[in-house]
């Protein structure tokens, strides 16, 4: 018999690599790579305990737990952040040393322990996700999706797991453990169940964004003043649309929300809230849609290849341009192309 466990792992580690690589998460950040690597050790840990049998693993499997929210946390609150937020690293580590005296002091204390700790971090993640481009601020822009569709995952994943920490607890003390391998199965069930939904609603929203949302002529003109927005709002978009202009920083393929706000010397959060309420649409929106109006003016008045106008519009992977390109225009570069050729 193949453990359960052994199944979620492999669907986890399909499903969570699959959009941290979309999104390059992982290539840039050690914190969601060692989440991702201890989160499938830890589920084959818990495979091989209950489903051969092997009790020394318990000796491990609380302090690999005890890591994996610190880390989840880590990776998507800032791994960019400055020397001051590097400085209080130390502070998540707190779980460990808690789990450490649980297991050393109070050993029935042990899984309602882990339990708190995932849930409490799976409930930061929420909070993370809940404010967008202002929470993810250090993304880039063109892989900003891919960032928060990780984020949700990873989030139910840490529920999930307190919830079954906490279900564990609770049969250990009222029957001493009877229950505990058909909680863990449940769980992985649950979870591969769990798995296989966000990876279908992953994909409906990769179909979702890859629908047509404006033609380019639409883009070329102004989006209108939303009901909420001021002067200064429509002074500090205007800012934006001559730093584009003049330095073409949205050609930048590692341009993200931070790195936009220090050049105009405004705070982040400003910056969103201004695209937002004047052009109605996100940041990310704004600025992607920006970079295709461009690699159209290319696509019809040169004969530079596809990839090279990818390339010098701000994208470095064609999955990406080619999903932006057919949000906006409703199709993809070379019919684009094509059209345009036989209209002329």
């Amino acid at each position: 018999m193949v453990p359960l466990s052994f199944l979620c792992a492999a669907v986890l580690l399909l499903v969570l690599w699959r959009e941290l690589t979309e999104s390059d998460l992982a290539r840039r950040n050690g914190f969601m790579a060692a989440f991702v690597v201890l989160l499938t050790l830890h589920l084959l840990l818990i495979g091989a305990r209950y489903g051969y049998a092997l009790d020394w693993i318990r000796l491990i499997q609380p302090f690999t737990a005890a890591l994996l929210a610190p880390f989840a946390y880590l990776a998507f609150r800032n791994p960019q952040a400055g020397s001051a937020a590097r400085g209080r690293l130390w502070l998540h580590l707190i779980p460990l040393l808690v789990v450490t005296l649980a297991v050393v002091f109070a050993i029935g204390l042990q899984d309602v322990t882990l339990g708190i700790i995932n849930i409490g971090y799976g409930l930061a993640l929420v909070a993370l996700g809940r404010q967008g481009l202002d929470g993810l601020s250090w993304a880039r822009l063109n892989r900003i999706s891919g960032v928060e569709r990780a984020l949700w995952v990873v989030a139910l994943l840490l529920f999930l797991s307190g919830f079954t920490d906490v279900a564990i607890a609770i049969d250990f003390w009222v029957t001493g453990g009877e229950h505990t391998a058909r909680i863990a199965g449940i769980s992985s069930v649950i979870g591969i169940v769990g798995l296989c939904a966000i990876a279908v609603a992953l994909h409906r929203s990769a179909k979702r964004q890859s629908a047509p949302q404006s033609s380019t002529s639409e883009l070329s003109e102004s989006a209108g003043t939303d009901d909420g927005a001021t002067d200064e709002h429509v002074q500090l978009l205007t800012a934006v649309d001559e730093l584009i202009n003049t330095s073409r920083i949205h050609h930048d393929p590692d341009l993200n929300l931070n790195r936009l706000s220090r050049k105009l010397g405004v705070p982040a959060r400003q910056v969103s809230i201004a695209i937002n309420r004047v052009s109605g649409k996100s940041v990310s929106q704004y600025i992607n849609e920006r970079r295709i109006v461009d690699a159209c003016a290319l696509l019809e008045t040169t004969d530079m290849p596809v990839t090279s106008i990818m390339l010098a519009s701000g994208y470095n992977t064609k999955s990406n341009f080619n999903r932006e390109f057919k949000r906006v225009t409703g199709t993809n570069p070379s019919s684009w192309r094509e059209s345009k050729t036989k209209a002329d």
